[in-house]
């Protein structure tokens, strides 16, 4: 075991990357159907709205943006748009052409071959400028009634077969065993490139913490990396327990902020943790294990912060929203979110309720426009 000291802040903490440009930024969000909200109320000028919807595209961050022109003054800002689910949501979607219908009367070409079911059996697309979008349950209702064929893995339309593949992609060059070997992650480590690793805490911390007021308490930290975020708990007097995958992590996170009584590392599954651990933790945070781990099984990891929380136990959780199909880390969206953790279902039973919910815009400014925060109680129940 590593000397016990009192946890430090990481030495040598890299520069995060300058801003998206100079121009001056705004957001915008856009609400579940597709449409515009501003001041917390949907815009409902159609040339504005169509304007705003056409122009829209994806940058390399994976942020839905569009540059607004000032036509008075000439300039431009730059808007990112906060998307509550896919930036696009059609209402109908024409095989023959290949169009689909999107709010404010804006009409999109997409490319067949871009359709993606998500494990709720929504359709996924793009459009031909690479522009992400959803067809809602009416829409997608219509495309199967218009198809000639289709199964599990294919529909066929016009005579035209379409595979439909999971909407998450693995790199071909990997497998899924090869994702999830802990040895894959160490190799990260050991090659000094952990591009995800901001150098400290999240920044955000010392702003969205001490207002919940959150007296002495048992921390856990899953997918905790270097332990900067695990650190930060345990200098404010919390008993933290922090777990990776990664051997090679939980070595550097233990050379960097030693181990103490209120400060200990596990290397291990955060999956796969013993019984002996149910119910033990007030206070789980979750950073950047929710966007790497495999999307097929972030609704096991929900369930794993479930066990793991005592009654009436909290999620906290800095999670990304962004267009990213191929990870880790993975892309997602706060339509997801909300269906794995707030709604009820067919149980009647949510796994949490909801206390907080936001979007960050002054987080580190690679992250801008792409982080959520929340906080979550645990329910009562679980299926």
């Amino acid at each position: 075991m590593t000397k016990s000291r009192e946890p430090t802040p990481a030495a040598n903490t890299p520069t995060i990357a300058a801003p998206l440009d100079e121009r001056p930024l705004r957001f915008i969000t856009l609400d579940e159907e597709g449409y515009f909200m501003m001041d917390g109320m949907r815009v409902s000028d159609a040339d504005v709205g169509s304007d705003w919807l056409s122009r829209m595209r994806i940058d390399e961050g994976g942020r839905a943006f569009f540059d607004d022109l000032d036509r008075d003054t000439g300039s431009r800002t730059h808007v990112i748009v906060e998307a509550f689910d896919q930036p696009l949501i059609a209402s109908d979607l024409d095989p023959s052409s290949w169009q689909v219908r999107l709010p404010y009367g804006v009409t999109k070409t997409i490319s067949p071959d871009s359709l993606r079911v998500d494990e709720w059996d929504r359709f996924h697309f793009r459009t031909v400028e690479n522009v992400p979008g959803v067809l809602n349950r009416p829409a997608q209702s219509r495309f199967f009634q218009m198809a000639d064929d289709y199964d599990d893995e294919s529909v066929t339309v016009q005579g035209r077969r379409i595979e439909i593949t999971p909407l998450f992609q693995r790199p071909d060059s990997e497998d899924a065993s090869e994702v999830r070997d802990a040895a894959w992650w160490s190799a990260f480590y050991d090659s000094d490139d952990m591009r995800w690793d901001l150098g400290r805490e999240h920044p955000l911390l010392d702003e969205l913490i001490p207002p919940l007021k959150i007296t002495r308490c048992r921390i856990l930290v899953l997918g905790c990396g270097q332990g900067h975020d695990a650190a930060w708990w345990a200098r404010r007097g919390h008993i933290v327990t922090a777990v990776d995958f990664s051997k090679s992590a939980i070595e550097r996170a233990r050379g960097l902020y030693g181990e103490s009584a209120n400060l200990r590392w596990i290397n291990g599954d955060a999956l796969s943790l013993p019984q002996s651990m149910t119910s033990s933790f007030d206070v789980i945070f979750e950073h950047t294990l929710y966007c790497a781990i495999p999307p097929e099984r972030r609704q096991e990891l929900a369930r794993t912060w479930w066990r793991l929380l005592s009654p009436r136990g909290r999620v906290l959780g800095i999670i990304p929203t962004m267009d990213k199909e191929i990870g880790p880390p993975y892309g997602g969206s706060e339509w997801e979110l909300r269906k794995r953790l707030l709604d009820a279902g067919r149980s009647g039973r949510a796994l949490f309720r909801p206390l907080i919910w936001k979007r960050l815009r002054n987080g580190p400014p690679r992250r801008t426009g792409k982080e959520l925060f929340f906080a979550i109680e645990r329910g009562d129940s679980i299926d």
